[in-house]
């Protein structure tokens, strides 16, 4: 492949699934996998992105920024996920931004124009929340505005605090699209968030652990 260095790679460890995606910002996703490993993230990261490159022939040449889900989610998940990140990007030559771990779970299941809130388990009943828009008009763009930080709330509170708008928990079923669909991390967001590291701009990671 070449891609003119214009690639961006998205990976999240925060929940029990081991996200990683590829993006061409000119075409959209280009491969993508995310699996359940249980904690086994540090043990499996390497072999995740290798295959994911192999799937879409890509190299580190072609890659121009990578984008890190920075939680909230599990202390280890963030941190090796993070520390992968910076690893790749530093082994690469490219820049490395933090990305709410949040937007890897809306993906496709709302449309362009479409504001979701995202949802993880934070115990004792309560969840961490964030409202995000998919604002590009792009169908293939799976990309999301962080319209708030990430925050705690009861899980009771959801409706009340976000009047109208539809919300996709981790590990819930939502109905998207007419199928029923399982609530997972999908990297490519991540992966968009990162372009603002390749024209120089974005937030380094800093981790938001639960």
């Amino acid at each position: 492949m070449s891609a003119g260095g214009s690639l961006l790679l998205g990976l999240d460890c925060s929940t029990p699934h081991l996200a990683v995606a590829v993006v061409d910002p000119r075409s959209g996703t280009l491969a993508a996998r995310s699996d359940d490993v249980g904690r086994a993230h540090a043990a499996l990261i390497a072999e995740a992105l290798e295959a994911l490159l192999g799937a879409c022939g890509a190299a580190a040449r072609d890659f121009a920024a990578v984008g890190v889900g920075v939680g909230p989610g599990s202390y280890t998940g963030v941190r090796v996920g993070v520390a992968a990140a910076l690893g790749v990007a530093r082994a690469w030559g490219v820049g490395c931004v933090g990305v709410s771990s949040l937007a890897a779970l809306p993906a496709t299941l709302v449309g362009p124009g479409a504001r979701v809130v995202a949802a993880s388990d934070a115990r004792r009943g309560n969840v961490y929340a964030q409202l995000l828009e998919r604002r590009d008009p792009r169908p293939w763009a799976v990309s999301y505005v962080e319209l708030e930080a990430p925050r705690k709330l009861g899980r009771s509170e959801l409706t009340a605090e976000y009047p109208g708008v539809p919300c996709l928990e981790y590990r819930t079923v939502a109905v998207a699209h007419g199928t029923e669909t399982l609530v997972v991390p999908e990297a490519s967001a991540l992966a968009w968030g990162a372009a603002g590291a390749a024209a120089g701009a974005g937030e380094p990671p800093k981790p938001h652990y639960l």
